[in-house]
């Protein structure tokens, strides 16, 4: 698993990793995740979610982040409207948050919207750089056939090869679209 946070391109540098660390905060907030004077995390109140045991997952085993230069205020509202609208229809099931600044710091501008991601998706992302051509119309074929598809057939049905939905695959492809944040 990995962090992907999509930071905006004003924010530089150290301001770029600051502003990661304020979204993976917003991120633990928005799933109730807390840790005790021991460092043991734990859910809070309500249901445990797939979001919620991807984001304990993460936290307790692997912790890496990936900032990327989300564009400007307009591509990161893009962002948030996209992840917001598939969280609703069940078809992002992955943990995310956005962060803003206050109003009197930078007038409550987004600086940082941030998602956990399963291996599978930028692995699958990865393949797509590759080899997009073929690997894209036979995904399509196995999306119009069962509704989800295998993007490594050497694995058989291992789900970790698995996108589950057109949201997820659409999602993997845009991925490459963003460069590393500097």
């Amino acid at each position: 698993m990995r962090a992907y946070f999509f930071v905006n391109m004003y924010m530089q540098g150290i301001h770029a990793g600051i502003k990661a660390g304020h979204c993976m905060n917003r991120i633990n907030v928005k799933y109730g995740m807390s840790a005790d004077e021991r460092g043991n995390y734990s859910f809070g109140t309500g249901p445990v979610t797939p979001e919620r045991l991807q984001l304990a997952e993460f936290i307790t085993k692997h912790e890496t982040f990936v900032l990327l230069n989300g564009g400007d205020q307009k591509s990161l509202g893009m962002i948030i409207q996209d992840f917001h609208y598939a969280s609703k229809e069940r078809k992002n099931e992955f943990p995310w948050a956005a962060f803003n600044e206050s109003i009197d710091a930078l007038n409550g501008a987004v600086t940082c919207v941030g998602i956990i991601l399963p291996q599978r998706i930028y692995t699958f992302a990865e393949m797509i750089r590759k080899d997009k051509d073929v690997l894209t119309f036979n995904m399509e074929g196995q999306f119009s056939r069962y509704g989800f598809a295998y993007f490594d057939h050497t694995h058989g049905d291992d789900p970790n090869y698995r996108i589950n939905n057109r949201w997820e695959f659409e999602f993997a492809k845009n991925l490459n679209s963003y460069s590393l944040a500097r």
